[in-house]
């Protein structure tokens, strides 16, 4: 499925968090390392001309998220209600 191509789903959790329930084909990159600036180059790199989608737990650190990537001109939108809305939609 090529549409997929168009999409990009970062899990802002940490590893631990991860590890224990992830969203299939998402890529890991912690809260902290956005606040710190250490992955907005990478972030950049992945993204490309794709739809970045973050998520957290609940959707709180994914908001927090999605305004320190705006400060760098990288566009993202929420998951809402996070891992916890996504499996009780089982959407994956």
């Amino acid at each position: 499925n090529h549409s997929s191509n168009k999409i990009l789903l970062i899990d802002v959790r940490n590893q631990i968090e991860h590890n224990e329930c992830s969203i299939s084909g998402s890529k890991l990159i912690p809260l902290s390392d956005i606040e710190s600036g250490e992955a907005i180059k990478k972030i950049k790199n992945f993204a490309g001309q794709k739809n970045l989608y973050i998520f957290c737990q609940s959707g709180k650190r994914s908001l927090t998220a999605i305004k320190h990537l705006k400060k760098f001109g990288i566009n993202a939108i929420n998951i809402e209600g996070g891992i916890q809305a996504w499996n009780k939609q089982k959407l994956y």
